[in-house]
C-alpha cells in the first residue's frame, strides 16, 4: 500500500444522509423546514420542472 494515502478512518468522519422529496409542491418542502432547521441539517433543493412556480414559491426556496 502507498504511503501517501489517507486511510479512511471512522473516527474523523461523520456520516451522512440524503432526503429526496419526489413532489412538485415547495409548500411541502418549506413545511420540512423547521425540522431541518431543528438538527442542524444543511439542505440543496434540485429543481429541474420549475416553469409553473410562482414568485413565493422561488422565494420561499431562497433560505
Amino acid at each position: 500500500m502507498k504511503k501517501d494515502r489517507e486511510i479512511y478512518d471512522p473516527q474523523k468522519h461523520k456520516a451522512g444522509v440524503s432526503l429526496s422529496f419526489d413532489d412538485d409542491h415547495v409548500d411541502s418542502w418549506y413545511s420540512a423546514r423547521p425540522l431541518l432547521d431543528k438538527y442542524g441539517a444543511k439542505v440543496t433543493f434540485c429543481v429541474t420542472g420549475f416553469k409553473g412556480f410562482s414568485n413565493s414559491e422561488w422565494e420561499k426556496l431562497e433560505i
